[in-house]
Formats: C-alpha cells, structure tokens, sequence
C-alpha cells in the first residue's frame, strides 16, 4: 500500500467508513522482541502482577488531578521500555502526520500538564477483554480532549500470544441508547450487537500498526498458550476545524 492509498485509509478509517487500516511491517521486528524482552523483565521483578505499563485516562476519568499525577510519575519508566532504540510512539506520530498530511500531531497538553503517551498492555493465558468501544467525549467531559473530533485508536503489537489473541472489530458503531446493555464494571453485554453484524478479526502481528476507529465496538479474543500477547496502545483525535491530532492514552 502506497502513501496515497494509505491517506485514503486513514480517512475512511476516521469517518467511520472502514474498522481498520494495518500498516505492514511499521516497526521491526527485532525491536520488538528488545521491547517485548523488556517488559517481561519489568514485570517479572514486581511482586504482584499487573497487566499494563502506563495509565488510561478513562480509568481515572472522574479524577483529573490524580490521571496528570500518574501520566508523570509513569513518564521515566515507559521512556526507559525504548531507551536506545527507535520510540515507536514517535515514529506513529511521523508516520501519521506523513501519510495523513497532517499539519502537526503532539501529545495532548491541559494547562502545564500532558496527557500520558502511550501504555503497553499484557494479555497472558485465557485472558481477554470485553466487548466495548472507546469514546473520549462521552467517557471524559471534563477533560480538554473530549472536544477532539474522529477518534482513532493505535494498536502496536510486539508480540502475539501462540494462539488467539486477535481483535475482533464489529461494524457497529456505538449509539448513546446502548447504555442500557452496558456492564457495572466494564464493556457490553453481547447482546447490544445487532443481529446479522458482521466483524473483522484481526491478528495481532509483531511489527504491524494496526489503526481503527474505536467507536466501533471491538474486543480482543482469548489469549492461549506460554507467549504473553504485548502491545503499545494509545489514541489520537482530530482538533476542530483544523489539520491537527493530539494524541493520548
């Protein structure tokens, strides 16, 4: 895929008009396996398992004060993860400025704080995620990104479980009247997609960037086998009336 074929991907993808664009063989492969490498030491040196590396902004969406805390405490320790090699969150901000013809494209800033940039997500042996979609302007309103305009979410892998581990993303876009099949904790009862919707399942290659629109609901399928599914996730949205992205996570 060419750079003007890209452009046009990357449109569809942001109108909402196509789930996904994969960019082959975005970041090598023997890079990955240094991130991959580590970030498995990381955790193998805490004494209790935590699944991510960085912090979410929806997690936090109802404490501005404490998500800018933890977005710096947790800066030095995702920036050592890429010490002395190309940082991936870098070069998707290259590539996407390049092939979008973007104007500019930054880390968001609120004030004097910034957004956190990126967080790595660990999936080991049967776990998985639920069915959802990522909406920062209904799950945020008191955070500036919330007036961003066409979301789109940025999937990295540097390594891919020994079996599953795909994500599914359905043809669906979430409407506010699916509230009423949300769960307590986290994500969708199945039932809120429609009959007959159909759904592209896609596997989580190392190296590949893998772009969708997260509005559209999507899930990542069980994880099975002794690899430990690795990727770097973060979103970007457009600025208003300008070609411009911020991006976060």
């Amino acid at each position: 895929m060419d750079d003007e074929d890209s452009e046009r991907a990357l449109c569809l993808v942001k109108e909402g008009k196509t789930p996904a664009l994969i960019l082959k063989n975005f970041y090598s492969k023997e890079l990955c396996d240094i991130v991959s490498t580590r970030v498995l030491d990381h955790f193998s040196k805490k004494k209790f398992y935590n699944s991510k590396i960085g912090v979410s902004l929806v997690s936090l969406r109802n404490d501005k004060e404490e998500y800018f805390r933890r977005a710096d405490s947790i800066r030095n320790l995702i920036q050592s993860i890429f010490e002395g090699i190309e940082d991936p969150r870098k070069k998707i901000h290259e590539e996407i400025k390049k092939i979008g013809k973007i104007n500019s494209i930054d880390i968001a800033k609120e004030n004097d704080s910034k957004y956190a940039c990126g967080i790595i997500r660990t999936h080991n042996n049967e776990s998985n995620s639920s069915l959802h979609r990522d909406n920062v302007s209904f799950e945020a309103p008191g955070f500036d990104v919330c007036s961003l305009e066409n979301q789109i979410s940025f999937v990295l892998p540097f390594q891919s479980s020994d079996k599953g581990g795909e994500l599914q993303v359905f043809h669906q876009k979430w409407e506010k009247t699916d509230e009423r099949f949300r769960k307590i904790d986290f994500g969708y009862y199945d039932r809120v997609i429609k009959p007959n919707t159909g759904s592209v399942k896609i596997k989580p290659i190392k190296g590949d960037l893998i772009i969708i629109n997260p509005n559209f609901y999507h899930r990542i399928q069980p994880v099975s086998g002794k690899k430990t599914r690795i990727t770097l996730n973060m979103f970007g949205g457009f600025l208003p009336g300008k070609n411009e992205i911020l991006t976060w996570s």
